[in-house]
């Protein structure tokens, strides 16, 4: 039994496998590399701006009853809301998306150099 853990184990450690592409880490690597297009990261950012203005357009009914319940107090709550979602939603998309519009080989270098794999290329 412990021989078969054992062997499990092993297995699982040698086998590393590249994660996926639909990863925040990944994308916020990516944002920081220069590898990478200004191009690509602006558009990206603005996919996530377009995301954010979505959201916060289906939230207009919600925020205006709590606005009409809590008058003081919901406009505040609401002004702060749309700042997070504004900032929050926007670099979390564009970090999901970057990945999928960046060069692929690059991304996929980034990836190798991430999971600690030498690259295919260099030796």
């Amino acid at each position: 039994m412990l021989k078969e853990i054992l062997t499990h184990t092993a297995k699982h450690v040698v086998s590393k496998k590249v994660g996926s592409k639909f990863d925040l880490k990944l994308g916020f690597a990516l944002f920081k590399d220069k590898r990478i297009s200004p191009l690509h990261k602006l558009l990206s950012i603005g996919i996530g701006a377009a995301a954010t203005g979505v959201c916060i357009a289906f939230e207009i009914p919600l925020e205006s009853i709590v606005v009409a319940l809590l008058p003081i107090f919901g406009v505040a709550l609401d002004i702060v809301a749309d700042g997070v979602e504004a900032i929050v939603i926007t670099s979390m998309v564009s970090c999901l998306v970057l990945p999928f519009i960046a060069n692929k080989e690059t991304v996929n270098q980034i990836m190798l150099d991430r999971s600690g794999m030498k690259s295919l290329g260099k030796e």
